[in-house]
Order: structure tokens, then C-alpha cells, then sequence
């Protein structure tokens, strides 16, 4: 992930809480009023969430394995509104989603990809700062996917309120890298159907982790008799098997809960972060290179000239090019220095399905998608096809008004942004759901409209933002945190924020500084290619005392603990979710795994908000 701090030095280079009160609850309310014992069906029994038992680390080894351990207690937090005593006997549940993020469903064979990345380091930049560009997991995403659908399928329904699945929603990165071939497989594993993780030869692995010549030691090879430096510094193991295995078709259950999406910077931007503007960039030599039979391994020659430190901040210069064509190199250059036959690369085989999906593209795809589990086009509409914008709004649920926002920046970088037109249609839409707001001069205004509780749907955190970065191709103004944030406070109605992004657990409330309003919680889930490969089932409830509650609870894939090596997606999974708590750059930060899965009251959460209306 190229994180925002490169961001003053590129500009530079082209220009010469959790806070408040948190209680223990066991979390067992009832949804509505319970009726008599006679005429009460069975107990649903569902899946065990992490209320009751987690998957820690176990060994004493560098390299760890996993185990179920003690489940993490519900926590309630009050910070924008006070508990009240027997609430669980009056709630009337309004709301029950599944909450995924940051999927990641990955070409790991694409020639596009820039894996040589993760073991650079370049000038003023943290050691950690391509942690994105390549994982040992990569070749296993469609498996995951697969693991937490069919866990999802398993619960069906809320484990505090039972109330059935309303919708689902994924708040962006559903792909990594803007190819056809992933968008492609994650509908499938949506709708249901044949998934072939392989592009270019369906039966063949073809990447960096195989034992084709050059066999390089930065990347971890899963077959023995490979020494490679996750093996020999971090205690890699042998999974023998594993590339022919990850490759292996297999069917997808499909999930059984119509669902919504958000577009995210890997769905828009190449890898995450690299942007290609039809006025600056050659699209179609791009195109070329993620469709062809040339995969680079290594920083190109003329880059690594100037040494690793530097020649790693001028590729990332030349690539995103912010600024459009401001480097003496300009784009046509770049292609050039990608293709020299100087750069250490491998073959693998073509494949037009790494097409780089445009906007319309992606829209359509989505309108194309099954009528099952639906809704036709998850969101997006003939208007989105027609404008290219990718926000939207959608009902989740009675009396609930959902907003998808679109805080991707064309520009470039991973972090986010929102362009003003953007925020104008928001605002838009949260006064017809609101029958009263505050206006940009801190004034009551009354509309006479009914109200609807809001919530909204991105897949940047308010936290990351950040990115200024200007698109060349869109020259509105871009908003940032702290000004986007203070809108929203001037919305009573706002009560809920769902995003993703950062691929690790955290919630946070948002009081009113102004105390106008009663604020809003922001829930921000893990990702499914990162420790802890987690998603969240999220339930609104009305307590009927002048509160809402909304539970927050993290939900482990399908897959068991234990890594073994099949054909069964369950067992790859796991695989994946093993090498991802063994991962580097993640055990390595000074908080360890413990940073990915925050505190305790970032996980299992009862929160209290002030009803609005």
C-alpha cells in the first residue's frame, strides 16, 4: 500500500479512538418481545461468532500456527448516548447486514503487477510502505471469498436481534488491480458458478512463487527444496502442492443475501494507488502490458541506476505523474523503461481478460450480473452508466436512507477524497430524508420532509481522507476529513458510517462539537486479505427509550484454524489466513497483529447513539 506520507515528496520532486465510556455485555437481547414458550419454534443455531471463541496465534516458533481461542466479550459503548436499563426487553430491531471490505479478489499472474516493490524501500519513505505490493496469501483470494460467503449463507440472520439479512454491503476493493479477471471472478462468487482462480493457463501458476527461472529468494516458494528468505528468517514452512491446488476450479455457493457495493482505489486505480488519465496516460499500452506474456520481477533497469532509495521514488514519480507529463520523462518514456529488455522478467501466458476495466465498464458489469442473489446492478443504475459516477443511494431497510459515496481519487495514491459536486448531491439527499438540519451557518432549517435515519457507505475511513492529490481530468475542488466531517454534523439523521480501507478493525464515535446534533459511529472493518480476514454483521436496533443500538459483531471465515493443503477452498483459506498472521510486515509492527485487530472495543460493540427523531 503506498501510504499518503510519499505525497508532500512527490509534490516536492514534480515542483524542481476509541475514547469515552465502554461497558461488558454478554450480548444475548432479544429482537422484539418473546412469545409465549408454547407456541415458540426451535432456536435458530448459528455459526460461532467471535463472541464466543477467537482464532489466535499458537507455537513458539517465529512462524506461528492457529488455534480457536477465548471469545472476545460484546463491549458497550457510550460515548454519544447513555445506556438505559432494560432496553434488550423493549428493542425493535430495524436493520441486519453483513459488512465485508476490502476483499481483494487478485490477478496474482498479471504482468501489471508491481510485487518487486514490497522488499524497496525508497528516499524518506518507511520501511513498511509497500506492505500492499506483494503477500504470501495472494494466489488464495478467490478461496477466502468463498470461506466467508458460505459463512455468511450459515448465519442468515443477526446473532443479537435474529433479524433475517436486510442486504449486504462490500465497501470497495472488491479487486486489486482494475482487471476484468477479477471483477469477473468476484460476481461469480457472488452470483454463484465455476471459479477458475487462474488467468493466461487455467491448469498452470504462473507468478513470482513458482520455481520458474529467475527463481528469486524475496518471495516465499511454497515447494520444498526452494530456499527463499521467508524461509529462512521468518520460518516460512513447505505447503507442497499448494500453486497446483490454489488453481484448481471449484464452485462457488453464491451468496443468498442481495447485496451493495462501493468502488474502492484498487478498483479504480492500477494496484491501489497508479492512475491512467485518457489525456495523459497511453491506456492502451497499458492495457498491452496487463494483457501480454511479459511479466517484470524487478524495479526496471534504468530506475535502479540511480540506486534503490532513489530510483524506487522516481518510478513512483514517473507513475503517478500528478501533475500530467511534468517530468522530463513523460508517460510514453515510462512505458519504454517498463519494457526494456534490461528488467529481469518471466513469460507467462496472455490473456485478454486482464482488460483495464473503465468506469462504464465496471457499472455495467455490476447491471449484467445475476438477477440472484440481486439487486440487478447491486446499486449502480442507468444513470451511473450514463454519468460514469459511481455513488448512489439504496434502502437497506425501512425508514433507513443508505448513501454509497464514491471517496476514490482519480488523481492517484491510496487514500481518499470527495469531490465537491459529490458532496452537494449528499447533502441533497440527506435533506429530503430530514426534517430538520443546520445550514453552513450553524442555522436551524425545517423542510416539513419525513424523516429517514441515514447511513452511509465508502470505502475510505475519515481517517485516510487525506489525499489533495489534484485530478487532472475532474477539477473540482477535493474535501477533505475535517471539513467533510463538520457537514455531516449538521445532519441530526446521520447516525451510522460504514467503510474499510485500512484492513484492520477500529469504531469510533463522533460527537457533535457544536452539540447540535447527537453525532454518528464510524465502523471501520477488516479486510479478507490481511490478518484477521474477518467481516462484520452489523443490526440497528430502535430501544424505544430515545436510543438506537447498533451491534458490531466479527465473523471468522469458514474455514478451521488448522492449514492443510486440498482442493476443498475451506482448507486454502485457511492457508491464507495462517500466512497472513505470519506476515512480516504485520507481526513486525510495534503492536504486532494486535494493531490489526485494535482494542477490544473495536471488535464485539453494542453502540449507543440519541435517536434523531
Amino acid at each position: 500500500m503506498l501510504k499518503q506520507s510519499l505525497l508532500p515528496f512527490l509534490f516536492a520532486s514534480l515542483l524542481v479512538g476509541c475514547g469515552g465510556d465502554v461497558a461488558s455485555s454478554n450480548g444475548s437481547f432479544a429482537a422484539n418481545p418473546v412469545p409465549s414458550p408454547t407456541s415458540s419454534p426451535a432456536p435458530v443455531v448459528l455459526p460461532p461468532t467471535t463472541v464466543e471463541r477467537s482464532i489466535v496465534t499458537v507455537g513458539t516458533g517465529t512462524y506461528k500456527t492457529l488455534a480457536y481461542g477465548a471469545g472476545w466479550t460484546r463491549l458497550v459503548r457510550t460515548e454519544l448516548a447513555n445506556a438505559q436499563a432494560g432496553r434488550e426487553t423493549r428493542r425493535r430491531s430495524l436493520l441486519c447486514m453483513p459488512h465485508f471490505s476490502d476483499v481483494h479478489i487478485m490477478d496474482d499472474e498479471s504482468p501489471l503487477r508491481t510485487e518487486f516493490l514490497r522488499n524497496m524501500t525508497g528516499l524518506f519513505l518507511p520501511p513498511t510502505e509497500f506492505q500492499a505490493a506483494w503477500r504470501p496469501q495472494e494466489s488464495l483470494t478467490t478461496h477466502v471469498a468463498e470461506a466467508m460467503v458460505r459463512q455468511m449463507n450459515a448465519f442468515g440472520m443477526g446473532p443479537v436481534t435474529r433479524r433475517p439479512f436486510d442486504c449486504a454491503v462490500f465497501t470497495g476493493d472488491n479487486g486489486d488491480n482494475r482487471h476484468q479477471s477479477e471483477l469477473e471472478r468476484f460476481l461469480t462468487l457472488m452470483d454463484g458458478g465455476t471459479i477458475r482462480p487462474s488467468t493466461g493457463n487455467p491448469d498452470l501458476y504462473e507468478g513470482v512463487q513458482d520455481a520458474e527461472t529467475p527463481l528469486l529468494p524475496q518471495y516465499w516458494h511454497p515447494e520444498p527444496g526452494i530456499t527463499d528468505t521467508y524461509k529462512t528468517q521468518f520460518g516460512f514452512p513447505n505447503f507442497p502442492g499448494l500453486l497446483t491446488a490454489a488453481v484448481q476450479p471449484f464452485q462457488a455457493t453464491g451468496l443468498r443475501t442481495p447485496w451493495y457495493t462501493c468502488y474502492g482505489n484498487h478498483d479504480h486505480l492500477i494496484q491501489g494507488n497508479f492512475p491512467v488519465r485518457a489525456t495523459t496516460a497511453p491506456v492502451n499500452a497499458l492495457t498491452t502490458i496487463a494483457e501480454g506474456s511479459r511479466k517484470i520481477l524487478d524495479l526496471p533497469a534504468v530506475f535502479k541506476a540511480f540506486g534503490e532509495k532513489i530510483g524506487v521514488v522516481v518510478f513512483l514519480a514517473e507513475f503517478l505523474d500528478p501533475l500530467g507529463d511534468a517530468l522530463p520523462t513523460d508517460w510514453v518514456a515510462f512505458i519504454g523503461h517498463w519494457n526494456a529488455n534490461t528488467t529481469t522478467s518471466r513469460t507467462v501466458t496472455a490473456d485478454a481478460t486482464r482488460h483495464l476495466l473503465s468506469r462504464q465498464e465496471f457499472i455495467q458489469a455490476h447491471i449484467d450480473s445475476g438477477a440472484q442473489p440481486g439487486p440487478i446492478g447491486h446499486g449502480f443504475q442507468a444513470a451511473n452508466l450514463n454519468s460514469g459516477q459511481l455513488y448512489y443511494t439504496f434502502q437497506p431497510a425501512a425508514g433507513i436512507l443508505g448513501i454509497t459515496l464514491d471517496t476514490t481519487n482519480p488523481g492517484g495514491l491510496n487514500d481518499g477524497s470527495v469531490d465537491s459536486a459529490q458532496v452537494d448531491w449528499m447533502e441533497q439527499q440527506i435533506r429530503q430524508v430530514s426534517s430538520r438540519y443546520y445550514d453552513a451557518n450553524g442555522t436551524l432549517v425545517t423542510t416539513g420532509n419525513p424523516d429517514k435515519l441515514v447511513m452511509l457507505f465508502s470505502h475510505h475511513s475519515i481517517e485516510t481522507l487525506t489525499n489533495a492529490l489534484p485530478d487532472i481530468d475532474n477539477p473540482q475542488r477535493r474535501l477533505l476529513a475535517a471539513e467533510f466531517e463538520k457537514i455531516l454534523h449538521r445532519y441530526p439523521n446521520v447516525v451510522l458510517w460504514l467503510n474499510g480501507h485500512t484492513h484492520y478493525c477500529r469504531i469510533y464515535g463522533h460527537p457533535d462539537p457544536d452539540r447540535r446534533t447527537g453525532g454518528f459511529w464510524e465502523v471501520n472493518s477488516p479486510s479478507l486479505i490481511d490478518f484477521p480476514q474477518q467481516a462484520r454483521i452489523v443490526e440497528l436496533a430502535d430501544n424505544q427509550d430515545g436510543t438506537l443500538s447498533i451491534f458490531g459483531t466479527l465473523v471468522d471465515t469458514a474455514a478451521p484454524p488448522q492449514a492443510s493443503v486440498s482442493g476443498d477452498p475451506l482448507n486454502l483459506a485457511s492457508i491464507s489466513r495462517e500466512l497472513s498472521a505470519n506476515d512480516p510486515q504485520l507481526v513486525n509492527q510495534p503492536l504486532g497483529l494486535e494493531f490489526q485487530l485494535g482494542q477490544p472495543s473495536d471488535r464485539n460493540v453494542e453502540l449507543l447513539v440519541t435517536k434523531p427523531f
